[in-house]
């Protein structure tokens, strides 16, 4: 199966697409996912890289010629697994640790495949029913290391003829950036704010300093109209409703609705319609977070002992 059969693009924007998986059927076996490719006068920025499936670098290439760069948003495997197939990535330095920490060894890590029989393996298992046979082993690499440099809030991606600037929105993960772009008028914001806004599980930060950063990036609000984020496209107003909602959470007059994560975690959240993921009220920002993870934690030095 030839790699460009694996994907597919939307121009969303002049030499701007958002990319997707043409061969996975996405629902209880993998989450949609996407990540975008921004062409500039001097090089491209992609912007995260998915699951890994696939030679996402060569599929880029059938749309621009222009050198690539990688950022990613935060360090969760569903958004760096495919850096591999890249030489270089940009991160926000509180994820830095985690991506080449513990379980995260290699990008993909964190429960995500590494050996080429691996990913081919766990391609078969999420793809559509008509794509299972024509998947190759040949078509699937190793999951190798590459080279990490650290971004910060306020860094300019500087692509000739438009620049994108990092806006550090930490919550779902220490170091979630969303990545405005003035020219187009939007923002990438991976998963940094959305419909299922994860909190308060493994390395994600506390409600009480999330809003702090939701209000940060309410700052730039002004300049942009819509957000297209690694699972969802949602108007810009998400990130209101964001705000809205962490302080209700923090008044303890949220809905508090409880729901399970995949690994039997009990979280809480605004109030949804019955079987689905859309909030009862018609608003697009949700979240799922624990109560024993509001409040910001006061800081403490490290202590180093032998």
């Amino acid at each position: 199966m030839a790699y460009l059969d694996m994907f597919k693009a939307e121009k969303i924007f002049p030499r701007t697409w958002q990319i997707t998986y043409e061969f996975a059927e996405f629902g209880p076996k993998i989450d949609p996912v996407y990540c975008y490719l921004l062409e500039g006068d001097t090089y491209a920025l992609v912007i995260d890289t998915m699951y890994g499936y696939g030679n996402l670098r060569a599929f880029c290439e059938t749309l621009t010629d222009k050198p690539m760069k990688v950022v990613n948003t935060h360090f969760h495997g569903d958004h760096i697994a495919g850096n591999y197939h890249f030489d270089v990535a940009y991160i926000h330095w509180r994820d830095l640790p985690y991506y080449y920490g513990k379980n995260f060894s290699l990008p993909g890590g964190g429960g995500f495949p590494k050996t080429q029989q691996e990913i081919y393996e766990r391609a078969k298992f999420v793809a559509k029913p008509e794509y299972v046979d024509k998947l190759r082993l040949e078509d699937f690499k190793e999951a190798t290391p590459i080279e990490l440099y650290t971004i910060e809030d306020g860094d300019i991606f500087d692509l000739g003829d438009r620049q994108i600037e990092v806006i550090w929105v930490g919550g779902h993960s220490p170091g979630c950036i969303a990545l405005l772009d003035r020219k187009n008028r939007c923002a990438y914001t991976g998963d940094c704010c959305n419909g299922n806004t994860i909190l308060g599980i493994g390395n994600s930060l506390p409600i009480e300093e999330y809003l702090e950063n939701l209000l940060h990036f309410y700052e730039f609000r002004s300049e942009f109209d819509i957000t297209y984020g690694g699972h969802q496209v949602i108007p810009a107003c998400v990130v209101e409703e964001g705000i809205e909602l962490c302080a209700r959470i923090l008044a303890g007059t949220d809905d508090k609705e409880e729901r399970q994560t995949r690994h039997g975690v009990s979280t809480y959240g605004a109030a949804r319609e019955p079987g689905g993921y859309r909030r009862a009220d018609g608003k697009h920002f949700n979240i799922s977070y624990v109560p024993g993870k509001l409040l910001k934690e006061e800081k403490k030095p490290q202590i180093i002992k032998n």
